[in-house]
């Protein structure tokens, strides 16, 4: 009797510890939730607690739920248009098989023997990795999936794993499978295209690799400094040297810490973390101060390589606290913020703790929200281990009030790969004959001097008709053509078989791993020019787009719309221009890549690397 009294009073105890916990542990959720469906994802955390605090005993898988208790407010699903918090689809069955599970992997895989529990909860333990990608998948199913494609084997390095997902994944997705589905289900994405951007892959290949122990995490950049273009990559972390190696998923020439144009030109790159970040523009912010996108959440943090602490000078009122620096980026409003600084007790100097040097920066503070710019803008220097700053003078020049006419012939510079291009054009030779083998052959052109970046003609000293023609490598080094015209005596332009790129009407395309480019005609035909331009980005003016050009104004702080009009040619003259001032000429018809500019000596001077240095 006495022993049955005693279970009876432990149940009873137990049972009231257990409902004073989850009265005090609903009150505190009910603090930040109210909705029915967040209340039972409120009290499937709670549930897991008292389940590992008094079931399964293991104190380290309840700091695990806590973890996630703290900071799954900040975190939500997107399908299709409809966002639903996390708090309210997450389950009791996922959280225990998900928690059990990597739990599990952390104690048994060679890949995170070395991670402590705190790096534990940073990288392997969360159950997304991307924003919007919430939880569909337990890192058991992960796993699962992972051994039927043959990788989970502890045989393999890191670097070894990464680079056999790479390519067992990019394989399903050139199966170029579309279901239709609108929203994420899961691993099926990994096959279809729809679901197929860097988030996505990102997002799939950290949650697989961590599946099996691989500690990793997203990070991600919002702009570059010249390209129009942003993006998400993996991180792995090494916990012996605490260092973390990027690398892009489902790349398959890319492997952690590998170099490439995406990692050398990006500006500051946040980690996308899922707790919480005190460093944020979240929490530094004035009460009714609202930072601006991309700074919304509080779980990212800037990990920006080779970045400078600095100062800039700058009047704000006492409602900011955060001064931030843009970039130029067309599909912004010519503006993306990329980091932030804390403005001093005086409200006129701000301090950054990951500037950049040789990169053009709007200042601008939030607006309800919304960039706003303010003051010149500012570039920066290295001199010893710090940064010099430089009001940018070529930008302001329009208040001088003098007018002037430009020519324009493009909307961005001219790229390094095509400069290699027209460099190896250079010396080709237009070959002539009456025999298809050409085994009699006369050359009768040759281009001594080097191509322009657009289409040209070439004027060719031949006064014969022939039936076959060609462009021929000077040196047997691939030639890249990307428009290919023979005009006649008559002005009549000539293509070849449509099937050779060459003969398309894109400037990005040309054949590949070719030394010549020919052409049949039905009759003898006297070719006396050829049209021609190398394989670019097609960034020039062409005839038939419609164009854009804008002014910076320094005073209201926005790109002012000073004309539209229509190319004829591959120029474009504009007339009562402001001089000496930033200048952006954009396409509306088709293409991306846009940069300032000034005009001066009836030049276009864009800004990298004509008026700011290189990177150092």
């Amino acid at each position: 009797m006495k022993q049955q009294v005693t279970f009876i009073t432990l149940t009873v105890i137990a049972m009231i510890k257990r409902i004073t916990y989850l009265i005090v542990f609903a009150i505190s959720m009910s603090l930040w939730s109210c909705s029915e469906k967040a209340q039972q994802g409120e009290a499937a955390l709670e549930l897991l607690v008292y389940h590992y605090e008094h079931e399964d005993v293991n104190p380290l898988k309840v700091e695990m739920v806590r973890y996630f208790a703290e900071n799954i407010r900040w975190h939500y699903t997107l399908k299709g248009e409809v966002t639903t918090a996390d708090i309210e689809s997450i389950t009791y069955d996922f959280l225990r098989e998900h928690i059990d599970y990597i739990y599990n992997v952390w104690q048994t895989s060679p890949y995170s023997k070395d991670l402590n529990f705190e790096d534990f909860k940073k990288y392997l333990l969360p159950y997304n990795a991307c924003p919007g990608i919430g939880p569909n998948l337990t890192a058991k199913e992960r796993g699962e999936w992972m051994a039927a494609q043959g990788l989970s084997s502890d045989l393999m390095s890191e670097t070894e794993m990464i680079k056999k997902y790479n390519e067992i994944v990019s394989a399903l997705r050139q199966s170029k499978k579309h279901s239709g589905q609108t929203y994420r289900s899961g691993l099926d994405d990994l096959s279809d295209t729809i679901f197929s951007d860097c988030a996505d892959k990102a997002h799939h290949c950290i949650q697989n690799l961590r599946s099996i122990g691989i500690p990793c995490i997203a990070e991600r950049n919002w702009c570059y400094r010249q390209l129009i273009a942003h993006h998400v990559h993996c991180a792995i972390y090494n916990p012996k040297e605490n260092t973390f190696y990027r690398f892009n998923a489902e790349d398959t020439t890319s492997v952690p810490d590998s170099a490439g144009w995406n990692f050398v030109e990006m500006q500051n790159l946040c980690r996308l973390t899922y707790a919480r970040q005190l460093a944020t523009p979240y929490y530094l912010k004035q009460s009714c101060e609202k930072p601006v996108y991309p700074f919304t959440s509080p779980c990212i943090k800037d990990v920006t390589r080779r970045s400078y602490r600095t100062k800039i000078y700058i009047d704000t009122d006492k409602s900011h606290n955060l001064v931030y620096l843009a970039c130029f980026n067309r599909d912004q409003n010519g503006f993306a913020p990329v980091t932030w600084g804390l403005v001093d007790s005086t409200h006129t100097t701000a301090t950054f703790n990951n500037a950049l040097p040789s990169t053009l920066y709007f200042p601008g503070i939030s607006d309800n929200g919304s960039f706003k710019p303010k003051g010149q803008p500012i570039y920066f220097d290295v001199e010893g281990d710090s940064l010099v700053c430089h009001p940018a003078e070529f930008a302001v020049g329009h208040n001088s009030g003098k007018k002037e006419r430009i020519v324009v012939r493009r909307k961005y510079p001219v790229k390094e790969a095509t400069l290699e291009t027209i460099n190896q054009l250079k010396g080709c030779k237009i070959e002539a004959s009456d025999t298809k083998d050409f085994s009699r052959v006369k050359v009768i052109g040759r281009l001594s001097d080097p191509l322009l970046p657009n289409r040209q003609i070439i004027k060719i000293d031949n006064c014969r008709p022939y039936k076959f023609y060609r462009f021929v490598s000077a040196n047997k080094a691939e030639i890249k053509v990307s428009i290919l015209r023979w005009i006649d005596g008559n002005g009549t332009a000539h293509k070849g078989e449509t099937s050779n790129p060459a003969y398309d009407e894109s400037m990005t395309t040309s054949p590949e791993n070719v030394t010549q480019i020919a052409i049949e005609f039905a009759s003898p035909t006297t070719v006396e020019a050829i049209e021609i331009a190398p394989l670019n980005a097609d960034n020039g003016v062409t005839a038939g787009h419609s164009y854009q050009l804008y002014y910076y104004d320094v005073s209201s702080g926005l790109w002012i719309a000073l004309a539209t009009t229509t190319a004829v040619t591959d120029e474009i003259v504009f007339n009562n221009v402001p001089s000496d001032c930033l200048l952006w000429l954009s396409d509306c018809t088709t293409g991306r890549e846009e940069m300032p500019f000034v005009y001066q000596n009836n030049k276009q001077l864009f800004l990298y690397p004509d008026l700011i240095a290189p990177l150092p």
